[in-house]
């Protein structure tokens, strides 16, 4: 589903490899720390800090990265609404959507999508 081209060159040790598949495959439904850490077998703080270690990011921002990538291809592929577009990608807050989104792409959802249409 979700292809972080970030993470995709790294030599991963194979329970971060393993993490990283679960969260590609999960990053859209709510996730808590424990959860995860349960799903992949091993203590949430030793698995915090070994996948901020190998991949430089928190399990959280990785999640968001996922999600605002399935976005992206969505914006630019689909006519999908964006509000319906932040639920589908696993934002419970359109505004949530919004700030995340634009934090990392500099411009609005709307902004991001009319830009890509102009192509």
């Amino acid at each position: 589903l979700c292809q972080c081209p970030q993470y995709q060159e790294t030599e991963l040790p194979p329970v971060i490899a393993d993490l990283c598949n679960f969260l590609q495959k999960s990053f859209r439904e709510k996730l808590t720390l424990d959860q995860i850490a349960e799903e992949v077998k091993l203590s949430k703080y030793y698995m915090s800090r070994e996948f901020k270690k190998y991949t430089g990011k928190t399990i959280f921002n990785y999640i968001i990265d996922c999600r605002i990538a399935l976005a992206q291809r969505m914006l630019r592929y689909s006519d999908t609404p964006i509000n319906e577009i932040a639920e589908y990608v696993g934002f419970e807050d359109h505004n949530g959507f919004y700030r995340a989104f634009q934090q990392r792409e500099e411009m609005s959802p709307s902004a991001y999508r009319k830009y890509w249409n102009t192509f």
